[in-house]
């Protein structure tokens, strides 16, 4: 199946790549993974995750309720579809990360039914040969590569890897981990090791373990504005807030918005035009629905409310008793329950539509259009 693209994950300070030796042939390409073969249960291990449109691959970790992948794979306080076969699949969240090696740790809402890998006791040296084990969405997929070089914290892969090889194990001869996939690359291909070779003999496996990973994500938003207000004005202006998202189903936004008024008179026979300036305060909450699987891109639809304070100011141009045009300040400040409808499309463009209630009077209540980019 298809995968999405994913971003690579940069390397700091990685050494040049040592030449490969002269009359090394090309690794085979990847081929499907046949059973019985000695690699048949490291991949039953392997999954394919899928997470707000990106597409990649994982294996069961440390134990039964640990998916290990790249950080690139996943988002905090997104949700994470694991998915070992067509007949099972499980919903997971990220719940440690380690941007320097470039790991990720997803948390399973169930035991994965196959056991987790098992680690290497020794660093993949310079020219062993390695298998990377992914899992499309027909089959389990094994890639022969070579290791090319090793630098700091990562280890290069030599083989005809792919986008759709990110987050995949490195297993060593005896299908035990010894790297994941974590970059991608024109030339020899990023991995990170597992197993740290240190300044002494003995090998130290990299700790991940869960912690330091909110399920909550936060992220700005801001856009344009227009609407109708109580005086029957146009409303217009800007709006920017933070959002902060939870589980990937409910939201918290706090948003300040710039309106003016001005243009039409509305019933008020006497009022020629109206010139004025506000501001708005926010606070809402929101219970969103996706409405696409993880491997599409994300389009949600959201329902939710909450408060808003708004101040405005201005004045009125006005046809006095003499037939004089003449200014009226106007001020006005209020404190509304609002309801909020939107829609998130692509996982960054806002449309929503927001209702100022006012209570003594529904019928002057005040409707505002938003379109922006959100989160």
């Amino acid at each position: 199946g298809g995968t999405a693209a994913a971003p690579s994950v940069a390397q700091p300070g990685a050494p040049a790549v040592p030449p490969l030796a002269e009359g090394t042939a090309p690794p085979p390409s990847a081929a499907p993974l046949a059973a019985p073969t000695g690699l048949a249960a490291a991949g039953a291990a392997v999954v394919r995750l899928a997470c707000r449109g990106q597409i990649g691959v994982g294996a069961v970790f440390r134990d039964r309720r640990h998916v290990l992948t790249s950080v690139a794979m996943v988002w905090p306080g997104r949700e994470v579809e694991v998915t070992f076969d067509k007949d099972h699949r499980l919903a997971g969240e990220v719940v440690g990360v380690d941007h320097e090696r470039g790991l990720a740790l997803v948390l399973l809402e169930a035991d994965a039914p196959a056991p987790p890998l098992v680690l290497a006791s020794a660093p993949a040296r310079t020219g062993d040969a390695v298998t990377v084990i992914a899992r499309g969405a027909l089959a389990v997929v094994q890639v022969q590569a070579r290791v090319a070089g090793e630098g700091e914290g990562v280890t290069f892969l030599d083989g005809r890897l792919s986008e759709a090889e990110l987050g995949a194990p490195v297993l060593d001869a005896e299908g035990r981990l010894v790297a994941v996939v974590t970059g991608v690359s024109e030339g020899p291909v990023p991995a990170t090791p597992m197993i740290e070779a240190g300044k002494t003999p003995e090998a130290k496996p990299v700790e991940l373990a869960p912690g330091g990973v909110s399920s909550w994500l936060f992220a700005p938003r801001s856009g344009l504005m227009v609407g109708v207000s109580t005086e029957q004005t146009v409303m217009w202006g800007l709006y920017s807030g933070l959002r902060a998202i939870g589980w990937d189903r409910v939201h918290v936004d706090l948003a300040v918005s710039i309106l003016f008024d001005d243009g039409l008179p509305g019933d008020d026979d006497q009022r020629l035009s109206r010139e004025r300036f506000g501001l708005a305060l926010d606070a809402t909450a929101a219970w969103r629905f996706a409405l696409m699987p993880p491997d599409l891109p994300a389009l949600y639809l959201t329902l939710g409310g909450g408060v808003t304070h708004q101040q405005h100011g201005g004045n009125d141009r006005r046809l006095g008793a003499d037939g004089a045009v003449e200014r009226v300040e106007v001020t006005k400040k209020f404190t509304r329950p609002v309801g909020e409808v939107g829609l998130l499309l692509f996982g960054g463009i806002e449309l929503k539509y927001t209702m100022d209630l006012d209570l003594d009077a529904v019928g002057d209540s005040s409707h505002r259009i938003g379109f922006g980019v959100a989160f």
